[in-house]
């Protein structure tokens, strides 16, 4: 049983659903780099990925997360050094990867705040394309590959971040969960790295 998974489902929608109604814990909670620098709020780097800003913005998060995290726990579970624990390290560690660059670049801006999961799902989906680069998934509800997925991905990141369009999404928490999730399996998982090349080269 994925129970991080669920554990992690559980926070993120009674949290979203509290915070839809009470403002202040939700300006409290927010990602804002400018008021972790000026008050040293650091828990805003982890709060900040557990609401969300509205009832679709919660519902699309949470189904990647249910969908993909009740498949990849038990992967990664199996093949990080931290037994039972090492999906809920995994996610954790890509909250705080998704959101530090971001704070680096946007510490001294008073007008930047983000709410949501993305940046952590985003290394829960790239971890799953690591261990099966031809799984089916779907952008945008277009079936295809899990590896043409992650690379139109991370070139949409990387073209929305360039171009500045689309700028109340967080393409670089995207970008930067994204590369985490890559990093992490192949650094940690035990073959993943050649487990994955092996899978590309012989396509079932």
């Amino acid at each position: 049983m994925p129970i991080v998974t669920y554990l992690l489902l559980a926070v993120n929608i009674i949290l979203s659903l509290i915070c839809f109604t009470n403002r202040t814990l939700y300006a409290d909670l927010m990602y804002i780099p400018y008021e972790i620098k000026r008050r040293k709020q650091w828990y805003r780097i982890i709060s900040g990925g557990f609401i969300h800003g509205s009832q679709i913005h919660l519902l699309f998060n949470m189904m990647s997360l249910y969908f993909i995290g009740s498949f990849i726990e038990p992967y990664i579970n199996a093949i990080l050094p931290f037994g039972n624990l090492s999906f809920f390290i995994f996610y954790m560690g890509a909250l705080i990867a998704s959101h530090l660059p971001v704070y680096f670049k946007h510490q001294n801006n008073a007008s930047y705040a983000a709410v949501g999961a993305s940046g952590a799902i985003s290394a829960v989906i790239l971890a799953l394309v690591m261990a099966n680069p031809w799984i089916q998934l779907s952008f945008f509800f277009i079936p295809m590959p899990g590896i043409v997925f992650a690379a139109i991905y991370l070139g949409a990141s990387l073209y929305f971040i360039k171009s500045g369009t689309l700028s109340g999404i967080g393409h670089e928490a995207h970008l930067y969960g994204a590369l985490y999730g890559i990093v992490v399996m192949a650094l940690l998982g035990n073959n993943v790295w050649e487990h994955f090349i092996y899978q590309l080269l012989h396509k079932p």
